[in-house]
């Protein structure tokens, strides 16, 4: 029990760091001002003061090298500070000296993308994970059953993602899923079937377009 607790509190932190990373990533992408010439505190950006910062802290930097999920993203996380560092180091006019400011400047936004979206790989994993348990209990839950179902099918009408699928497949969701349409018993309710059913259907949709794609 104290085990449970304490990995749930685990979870809960790493979640939080995370939605932080998440955001001060995005604003990294979305405020790009790669044409600035220079190096100056006001140019740089806020959010990658705020990642930067985060990362320094004990308890993200233990709960990043301690998850093998994470081992991507506090990579991204060091070439980033040392993208950061780089460019503090960049100064003058010369051509040269321009040039490789806007090369390194583009190269930490580029970061920016890659952790949002690495971060984003990490969530769907969890939620994938948490679905697929929650579905296997034989009875009970049906308020959370139903909630994790619609924010997975809200999750498969996005764009198609490569990641999302490998997880979707690792988890054997799609077996799981149609295993609950197949008990007779009274659990799960009717209402949580109907559900799967969406779900299903989303699911074929959202593999559906891939081999479109393919084709």
């Amino acid at each position: 029990m104290e085990d449970e607790t304490q990995h749930k509190s685990t979870q809960q932190l790493t979640s939080s760091f995370l939605h932080s990373f998440r955001g001060a990533a995005r604003n990294l992408g979305v405020n790009n001002r790669i044409f600035s010439l220079s190096v100056s505190a006001d140019i740089q950006p806020a959010a990658t003061t705020v990642i930067l910062d985060l990362e320094t802290v004990s308890a993200a930097t233990s709960l990043l090298s301690s998850d093998p999920n994470l081992f991507k993203l506090s990579k991204l996380l060091t070439d980033l500070k040392t993208l950061h560092r780089d460019l503090e180091k960049l100064s003058g006019y010369s051509l040269k000296s321009i040039l490789r400011r806007r090369i390194t400047t583009y190269r930490i936004y580029q970061h920016g993308f890659k952790i949002e979206a690495e971060i984003q790989v990490y969530f769907d994993g969890e939620q994938i994970q948490k679905l697929a348990r929650t579905l296997q209990l034989t009875e009970g839950e049906e308020e959370e059953k139903f909630r994790l179902l619609e924010e997975f099918v809200e999750r498969l009408g996005t764009r198609f993602d490569s990641e999302f699928q490998e997880s979707i497949l690792k988890a054997k969701l799609f077996s799981i899923l149609e295993s609950q349409l197949c008990e007779s018993d009274q659990w799960p309710t009717s209402r949580v079937k109907e559900r799967v059913a969406r779900d299903i259907v989303g699911l074929v949709r959202f593999n559906k377009d891939v081999l479109v794609d393919l084709v």
